[in-house]
């Protein structure tokens, strides 16, 4: 097996994915869960004492930057994988920016 042809399709011709897979799987994972998290109190219920929705998503944190985090690493193509991140990013910040302009109350 010749590993090092096997390390540059990995990694590309200059090993550029490999940083790139490094910021893809690391801040900007944590910004987009963090960003998701914020949103998800927006869609999770209130519940009776209307702390619910608040609670879910603190604990939901966890989950959701695993299934991002194991998405981005797990991805064989570096383009698509991070259109799906900032597509979310965009998409949360969307949605937060709509709450704090009152569009939601």
């Amino acid at each position: 097996m010749n590993l090092q042809r096997f390390t540059q399709t990995i990694d590309g011709p200059l090993g550029l994915s490999r940083y790139a897979r490094y910021w893809l799987a690391g801040p900007l994972t944590l910004l987009v869960s963090i960003l998701m998290m914020a949103t998800s109190s927006l869609w999770l219920p209130r519940g009776e004492a209307g702390v619910d929705n608040l609670v879910y998503a603190m604990v939901l944190f966890p989950v959701i930057w695993a299934v991002i985090f194991m998405y981005v690493v797990l991805e064989s193509d570096l383009k698509r994988a991070t259109g799906v991140l900032f597509g979310l990013f965009f998409a949360n910040a969307l949605v937060v920016g709509l709450s704090i302009s009152g569009a939601f109350s």
